[in-house]
């Protein structure tokens, strides 16, 4: 994408609104627009902890299929952490949080659940922490 895509506001959408109108009528083309979206994601992601990211990053959960936003958190935590990051995305990411709750929930013995899920398409499982099985 060619020059600097405009930035906008993250904290209120009603803001983040007013930014696109104001940029949609100054003749900002769509695809400048999308991605300036996508980084105020993801500013609004970095700002939710102070200094240095550690790696791995991992990014799980249905935005983290949207390879513009990955792009743009990539970016971000580069430039907080001054060396390249590459956030990973597992191939398993739309479920990484409900295995996550499904063993905090066996863990505590409130339920039988799942002991096993499959982690990657490589066919390694991953057990869940405290699990018996």
């Amino acid at each position: 994408m060619p020059g600097e895509p405009p930035r906008i506001g993250a904290r209120c959408s009603v803001f983040a609104k007013t930014d696109l109108i104001h940029l949609q009528q100054k003749g900002v083309p769509l695809e400048a627009l999308l991605y300036a979206l996508c980084e105020s994601i993801a500013r609004m992601v970095t700002s939710l902890k102070k200094g240095r990211f550690d790696e791995p990053v991992y990014f799980v959960g249905g935005v983290a299929a949207n390879r513009a936003i990955v792009k743009a958190l990539n970016e971000m935590l580069s430039q907080r952490n001054g060396t390249r990051v590459e956030v990973i995305v597992p191939d398993n990411h739309l479920y990484v949080g409900a295995f996550g709750a499904a063993c905090s929930r066996r863990v505590r013995g409130r339920g039988s659940g799942y002991h096993r899920i499959q982690a990657r398409s490589n066919n390694r499982s991953t057990k869940c922490p405290g699990s018996r099985k």
